[in-house]
This record gives structure tokens, sequence and C-alpha cells, in this order.
């Protein structure tokens, strides 16, 4: 399915966010957790409004930290994530990057990694790291390190614009839960319209269709955040992912 992050339009509301799925046709949203989707009260009305318009609500956005933060967030997160009736939970890999970390962080973090996910498996859901800069999952090889500590988690993509997305994905593609995806200039400095790099991005869905991806296409930040590029964003998108 082919839809965007709320967190795409921080400043919006719930309805708002809503209002613009249901004119671009996006058939999923991913919640984020530290606007929007706060609480399992708002997480359980928000998946009623996402039923009445017929879009789906499969995963929430968090910002829990393995190995960093304490897991009684990972329980509250999980619990909002449960109500929102979200079968996925973006995670985030440390607070540094992979080159960073000591072999015996690693291997502490892996400790850390089986008792969130034997936590995730209490709620029936399953947890996934975002993919990012200063994370352990900052390249595609350090996040098949990390993943191959894992039992259930899996992993989230996106491209970085330094001159690597295709290695990185490469490696990740079997495995990615689901993908962010968006057009900046190369150093990341400057967002632009999906269309100006149409060729790259379809790209990477080709490379994910190869490799049986069967997760979200999340549309995640738009150019000067306004709602026109969104609008068009979201066309470009859709047509890419069919």
């Amino acid at each position: 399915m082919t839809g965007f992050n709320s967190v795409t339009f921080r400043k919006k509301t719930i309805d708002e966010i809503l209002r613009l799925a249901e004119e671009t046709k996006c058939e999923c949203i991913e919640w984020t957790g530290d606007v929007h989707v706060t609480d399992v009260n708002i997480a359980k009305e928000t998946a009623k409004k996402c039923d009445d318009l017929g879009i789906v609500h499969s995963s929430y956005g968090s910002y829990y930290r393995t190995a960093h933060s304490d897991r009684n967030e990972l329980k509250r997160y999980l619990e909002i994530c449960s109500a929102l009736g979200a079968d996925t939970l973006r995670i985030w890999a440390g607070n540094k990057g992979s080159a960073q970390y000591s072999d015996d962080e690693w291997k502490a973090v892996g400790e850390c990694i089986a008792k969130d996910e034997e936590l995730a498996a209490k709620y029936g859901i399953t947890l996934a790291f975002e993919f990012h800069p200063n994370t352990m999952t900052d390249s595609g090889k350090a996040a098949l390190r990390l993943l191959s500590m894992c039992n259930t988690t899996r992993t989230y993509w996106q491209p970085r614009y330094l001159g690597k997305d295709e290695e990185n994905l490469s490696c990740v593609a079997h495995i990615a839960k689901n993908v962010h995806l968006f057009y900046w200039d190369l150093l990341g400095a400057r967002r632009c319209l999906l269309s100006k790099g149409e060729r790259k991005v379809q790209g990477f869905v080709d490379t994910l269709k190869a490799n049986g991806f069967n997760g979200n296409y999340y549309l995640e930040f738009c150019k000067n955040d306004d709602e026109d590029c969104f609008r068009k964003d979201m066309q470009t998108l859709l047509k890419l992912t069919k």
C-alpha cells in the first residue's frame, strides 16, 4: 500500500491530515507518536476515523531507542500501537552511529533487543528499526549486522542521498518492513518535488519489488511543507508504486 507519514505535517491536526489523505486517495497512514497519536484514547479515535474513510493504519512511529530508553516507554508505545490497531511499531536503534559502538556494546544491544521482542510479542506487534544516520542502522551492512541479532525485528529503509542509496537498499530490500520515500538534493539539505527524482525513486521501488517487498510505501516530508507540493508528491508516488 502507498500513503504517508503523519510527521510530514507535524503542525496539522489529525482531522486535517485525514482530509488530505482522503483527497489524495492515499491508502495508509503511519501515525507518529510524539505528535498526533499520543495516547490510547486518541489511538482508538484515530483508528475509527481511518476505518470510516477506508484508510489503513498498520504502523505507528515511536521514538523509543533500544538499549537507551526505559522499557516502560516501549510498553506505553506498544499499548498505543495496539489501541491503534497497528501491527508494526517503529523504533530506533541506539543513539549514535554504528561505527561508534564497540563489539561489547553491540552484544549488549542485542540482549536488549531480545527483551524488547519478548515484550512486543505479548501485544502481537512487530518491531522495526528506523533506517537513519546516527543510529546502528545507518547503512545497509550495519542494519544486517543488527538484524542478525534479532528474531522477529525488521527494519525500515529510506534514502540518504549521499551516494550509497542503491547499495544500502540492496542489503535490506529483502527484509524491509516499510519504507519512507522523498526526494532531496544530494546532501539532503533541500527538499525537492518527488517528480524531480522520479527516475531514481522508481529505481528504489523496482529494487524493492524485485526482492518481494510487501510492506508500505510512505511519503515522508515534502517541499516547503506545502500542501500543493504534497498533493503532487502523492500523485507521483501512487503512480510509481503501482
